[in-house]
């Protein structure tokens, strides 16, 4: 329990398979939630997890997500099953089917694999990109173990004549796929409508999310692959580089009066 008596809660949606200082992503709080939509590390197509050693919370969460229902259908309607329900919360649809179930099952035992083929090529995209002034891949925190779940870089806008969407649109001229992770909340409609938010209000943010692009990251991808999208990245970086312009010195006086 924290020092504070709070309830921590982990939104560990992109985290499965992380740890931060010799500790698994999910174990300092009473829950964490994983997500498993396609382009996570695990997938079962959509849905995702929530982990508790809290028994009342387990059993709370899965009324909720079976409508509210007492009873799911397996204790319902299987040979031990009781056929009466009662309805004790306004609960969701939101329980995932057993073959959705299954795909992440059978993935779980390769998750390490997935992780590890991920920081290989995440390692090659950080070599190819060490010498673009343009490109910067985020920075890698000490005492964690990443999920790599994607590969972002900042563009240095100030390094090119380009946009971050044009960048992105040279890309995919080079049959390379992108991906923007992402535009900061305040930028979006319904915080601007809702809470009168502008862009300056955060201007870090709106900086960068102006300069974001993640780049393709996942176990089935070849070495080839990733070297085709260094090939493209370092291609365009070039391409729509800045360069410096070239200023003609001034004759010294004694030349200019001789």
């Amino acid at each position: 329990m924290p020092s504070h008596d709070l309830t921590v809660i982990e939104d560990a949606a992109h985290a499965m398979g992380a740890e931060y200082a010799g500790q698994k992503i999910g174990a300092i709080g009473e829950a964490v939630a994983f997500s498993f939509y396609p382009i996570k590390n695990l997938t079962t197509i959509e849905g995702g997890l929530l982990a508790t050693d809290d028994d009342d919370l387990a059993e709370r969460a899965r009324i909720l997500s079976n409508q509210g229902i007492s009873r799911d259908a397996w204790k319902r309607y299987s040979k031990d099953g009781n056929l009466h329900w009662q309805l004790l919360f306004p609960g969701f649809k939101m329980n995932m089917t057993d073959v959705q179930a299954s795909l992440g099952l059978h993935q779980l035992p390769r998750l390490e694999e997935f992780i590890r083929i991920r920081q290989e090529y995440v390692r090659m995209y950080d070599q190819a990109f060490a010498d673009l002034p343009a490109v910067r891949p985020l920075a890698m925190r000490s005492g964690i173990r990443h999920a790599h779940h994607l590969y972002i870089i900042l563009l240095q806008l100030e390094q090119l004549t380009i946009s971050r969407d044009q960048f992105m649109m040279a890309l995919k001229a080079e049959n390379i796929g992108t991906g923007v992770h992402f535009i900061s909340l305040h930028r979006q409609p319904y915080y601007q409508q809702e809470f009168g938010m502008r862009p300056e209000d955060l201007p870090v943010a709106n900086q960068i999310s102006d300069q974001l692009i993640s780049l393709p990251l996942y176990p089935k991808m070849s070495i080839t692959d990733v070297q085709d999208v260094i090939k493209a990245v370092r291609k365009v970086a070039s391409a729509y580089r800045r360069r410096a312009a070239v200023v003609t010195p001034e004759p010294a006086f004694a030349e200019r009066v001789a």
